[in-house]
């Protein structure tokens, strides 16, 4: 899959600005099925970002593959519709 079609994924299903959460928790409890799919991410909290918000990062590579980039955007996907 190129580049443009993952782009397209990610403005087509809303997941741009949606990995900002208010509280701390959230950022973690968002995290745990990433996690369980072997998908390292980070829960960024204050004082990094600003008071009353947490965030995932998530680092993408050169060394990462089609399979692990689709996994992540479709696992994505699921915590933001509530399915995981």
């Amino acid at each position: 899959m190129k580049i443009v079609k993952y782009k397209k994924f990610i403005r087509e299903n809303g997941l741009e600005y949606k990995l900002e959460y208010v509280k701390e928790q959230q950022s973690y409890d968002k995290s745990h099925p990433l996690y369980e799919k072997n998908i390292l991410v980070s829960a960024i909290r204050p004082p990094t970002v600003p008071k009353d918000t947490s965030r995932l990062r998530i680092s993408i590579t050169a060394s990462h593959t089609k399979k692990d980039i689709t996994l992540l955007l479709n696992t994505i996907k699921n915590i933001q519709s509530g399915d995981c």
